[in-house]
């Protein structure tokens, strides 16, 4: 019986903490993170909830035609990728279908076969098992974010897609807020650019104005 609670102890305790990621990623959807700071805040959520050692934010450049990643976390190591063209690795499958995909074991045999591009990191790890979905706004997917186990397999269930899905979802709108929010700063910034090189103009103008009223 003892052990009973225990697991229904830890299973709330679980519960609350997702739907603490839930609530905290919604609440940043309504703040006026910049998008660094969004992604830094969403990613370090993700590993903390799920107890994984990697992470990646991949966002999809239309103009471009290619999967930029501003973040992905490994261990502690930061790593840095180009562009990724679409078609390529478990991202294109992702955006294709628009569907969750989940590999719980034989990452590198099953990954190799699906076309995986993999970039290493300092320690040579490889994903034990690994996670993705899709980050849909409207009907339009902006992006992939995807969880990586490097210690166990079979981690990643059906509750785990239902919740990365969830986080995804909250941070298409927390991103596409963002990015609205640092473009109309970024206008308001070049309008008052304009509007103090119009005043300077406007001295300048009357200061030649005053020396050629003196001058007659």
């Amino acid at each position: 019986i003892e052990v009973e609670v225990l697991n229904q102890a830890q299973l709330v305790a679980e519960r609350l903490s997702e739907l603490e990621t839930i609530y905290d990623i919604s609440q940043a959807s309504a703040s006026r993170l910049k998008l660094n700071a969004l992604l830094e805040f969403v990613g370090g959520k993700i590993l903390q909830t799920f107890k994984v050692q990697g992470v990646y934010i991949a966002l999809y450049d239309k103009q471009e035609n290619v999967f930029r990643i501003p973040y992905w976390q490994v261990f502690d190591e930061r790593l840095n990728r180009a562009p990724v063209p679409l078609g390529q690795g478990l991202s294109g499958i992702i955006f294709r279908t628009k569907q969750p995909l989940v590999i719980n074991n034989n990452y590198e045999q099953r990954s190799a076969e699906l076309g995986v591009v993999r970039v290493a990191n300092s320690r040579g790890s490889i994903p034990k098992a690994w996670v993705g979905v899709p980050i849909v706004v409207g009907d339009e997917v902006i992006g992939i974010l995807s969880a990586q186990n490097y210690h166990n397999e079979n981690v990643f269930t059906d509750d785990t897609v239902q919740l990365l899905t969830t986080i995804a979802a909250n941070f298409g709108i927390a991103f596409q807020n963002a990015k609205l929010y640092e473009a109309v700063q970024q206008r308001a910034s070049e309008l008052q650019n304009l509007h103090q090189e119009a005043e300077e103009r406007v001295k300048e103008l009357a200061s030649i104005n005053a020396i050629s009223q003196t001058a007659a």
